[in-house]
């Protein structure tokens, strides 16, 4: 009876070890099984972040390419605007140019040469008048000279700035009694100095187009700092024109807006017949 007790018992013992050892090692397998699927979960997570971080930063680099590739247009376009409006402002340039000599130092210069050959066969008692005369009249060519010069390159416009060198462009026009000249200026710093040609030249340029076609008897310009930007604002009363019309402006706005634009400004201009001539011009500083 002790013996089969002991068999009993052993068997039993042997039993529950089999079965100890089989849950340990269930136990342990599902234990592996965790550990894969928790593994597996977490190279998933880190792929998905790996290919969510290739997408981030390719988003951005077909950003920057975007913005890098617009740019270099605009810039383009600028320098085409430019050039444009260079080729388009020579001819103009050129033909101002040949007025001025022809119109302006020709008439002088033939006087110079009247007057020396009437010096070289006067009395002696004519002589010394036309002699006065004769210097008189090399002096208004020194003085047209020097004009001519002036529109060419206005060196009043470097060496004492904008709102000299247009009170200067004024002067002859307010002496002349035929306008009534309102001009303003509240700049705080001075501006670029291709800034100030650009708008010195703009200005010359709405100044003569006024005085061939607008009729104008009152002229009117501010300009004023608002934040990094200067804003122009040119008017005139007169005959106005109708919008699209080409007859009445010819090629200078044209030319205006060329310069203002390459600079990266902006040109405005309103009209109508009857209702005289606004102009809105805005440059950075």
């Amino acid at each position: 009876m002790s013996l089969y007790n002991n068999l009993q018992v052993d068997f039993f013992s042997d039993r529950i070890s089999s079965q100890i050892t089989e849950q340990s090692a269930r136990d342990d397998l599902l234990i592996k099984e965790q550990r894969i699927r928790e593994e597996q979960k977490k190279n998933e997570f880190r792929r998905r972040q790996i290919l969510f971080l290739a997408l981030f930063l390719a988003l951005i680099l077909a950003f920057l390419f975007s913005l890098f590739y617009f740019r270099l247009r605009r810039r383009g376009a600028l320098r085409q605007k430019m050039a444009e409006a260079v080729l388009e402002s020579e001819p103009n340039e050129r033909r101002r140019l040949a007025r001025d000599l022809h119109d302006g130092l020709g008439p002088v210069l033939s006087d110079i040469n009247h007057y020396f050959q009437a010096f070289l066969d006067a009395s002696p008692e004519t002589r010394e008048e036309i002699r006065n005369r004769l210097q008189q009249v090399i002096s208004e060519a020194i003085d047209e000279v020097s004009r001519i010069s002036h529109n060419i390159s206005p060196q009043v416009l470097e060496k004492h700035g904008l709102v000299t060198a247009l009170n200067n462009l004024f002067a002859p026009l307010n002496a002349s009694g035929r306008y009534e000249i309102s001009f303003s200026c509240d700049c705080q710093q001075k501006p670029d100095p291709r800034a100030e040609l650009i708008l010195y030249r703009c200005i010359t340029e709405l100044l003569n187009n006024t005085m061939k076609h607008a009729r104008a008897t009152r002229i009117a310009l501010d300009i004023r700092e608002q934040g990094d930007r200067l804003q122009v604002a040119y008017s005139v009363n007169g005959s106005g024109f109708e919008p699209g019309s080409s007859k009445k402006t010819g090629m200078g706005p044209h030319n205006i807006r060329n310069r203002v634009e390459a600079f990266g400004g902006s040109f405005v201009l309103s009209s109508s017949p009857g209702s005289g001539i606004n102009v809105n011009i805005s440059m950075p500083l």
